[in-house]
């Protein structure tokens, strides 16, 4: 009976940690929420965002988890008629790579408070970090940071905390 005790009280603390790594909200909005209550939301904490479509909302120049970030992106799965919050994507844009992975490391350090992080690198060589569990998947992890080439002459790096896609709306 101690063995057992001792095994339990041993596993525990790596099963309660395993259930709090799992991504159910972003900048207070729910995933899976529909695009109009995740707008109630966003705009109360964010004000009247930048750039709005049928299946995204998009606001600048704001502060999550106390890193500065120039856009913030909700992307939605739509279903018929109804929305859901399946991605968001915080992201930088940066004049050169040592800015953006100066960033992606501000961003890291950010993240490490709350969620352990694993590091690899993407296709390109570049370092990534990845943590949390999915909400759908216990198998996925819930977001990537990273920093990438775009297509901006001006601002040619991105840096960027990126929460799924998930599969939220998708039909099986």
């Amino acid at each position: 009976m101690k063995k057992l005790i001792s095994i339990f009280l041993f596993l525990f603390p790596m099963l309660v940690n395993a259930q709090s790594d799992k991504i159910t909200e972003v900048c207070g909005v729910k995933l899976g929420s529909s695009l109009t209550s995740a707008k109630t939301i966003l705009n109360e904490r964010f004000g009247e965002p930048f750039n709005e479509t049928d299946n995204s909302l998009t606001y600048t120049f704001e502060s999550y988890g106390g890193v500065d970030f120039n856009f913030l992106s909700f992307d939605f799965t739509k279903n018929g008629s109804r929305t859901y919050l399946n991605e968001v994507s915080l992201f930088s844009i940066h004049e050169t790579k040592a800015e953006a992975e100066k960033h992606r490391e501000q961003i890291a350090e950010a993240v490490k408070r709350n969620y352990s992080l694993t590091q690899d690198t993407d296709s390109d060589g570049n370092r990534r970090y990845r943590g949390g569990t999915s909400p759908l998947n216990s198998e996925k992890y819930g977001f990537v940071i990273s920093v990438f080439k775009n297509n901006n002459e001006k601002y040619p790096w991105t840096s960027r905390l990126r929460y799924g896609p998930y599969g939220y709306g998708e039909s099986f």
